[in-house]
């Protein structure tokens, strides 16, 4: 079975504190239709937006606070963008420490949990992110191109 097929069965664990300020704030639920001002239409947009800010900043955050890890399944991510999922995985990757043995980073490929971790403590460090430029300002991202300009500054 390949890593991405183990990483499917498994839930992001994404701290209570930004899956209210962040995630429901700025995305409608699984199904809602509508949504006043939302620009993200599933949860796990919002999760990937953040682990995405997370590597590009460099911003690696261990969970520290109460964590909810039933909002969605990888495989969420995997059904409806799969390059999304692949991206976040080779990122995870690119973060092996580059000190380590071959064989240890060979091992490490091999298991889901290593990766999963990986990409929870990245988005960990983009939610910190997004969530300070909120307390900054609560309608920042109500503009879309602030999302791209995020990205690209």
């Amino acid at each position: 079975m390949s890593i991405i097929n183990e990483i499917l069965v498994y839930s992001p664990k994404v701290e209570i504190i930004y899956k209210d300020s962040v995630i429901i704030k700025l995305s409608k639920k699984q199904a809602e239709e509508g949504g006043d001002r939302k620009f993200f239409n599933q949860y796990w947009q919002p999760f990937a937006w953040a682990a995405t800010l997370g590597f590009k900043n460099d911003r690696r955050v261990p969970l520290e606070g109460k964590t909810d890890s039933d909002i969605f399944k990888y495989s969420v991510i995997y059904n409806q963008a799969p390059n999304i999922l692949k991206a976040l995985i080779v990122m995870a990757i690119g973060k092996f420490e580059e000190d380590e043995n071959i064989e240890f980073q060979l091992k490490k490929l091999k298991d889901p949990n290593i990766i999963v971790n990986i990409i929870n403590e990245y988005s960990n460090g983009g939610f910190e992110i997004i969530n300070r430029k909120l307390k900054d300002d609560p309608d920042y991202f109500y503009e879309h191109n602030k999302f791209i300009g995020d990205l690209i500054e």
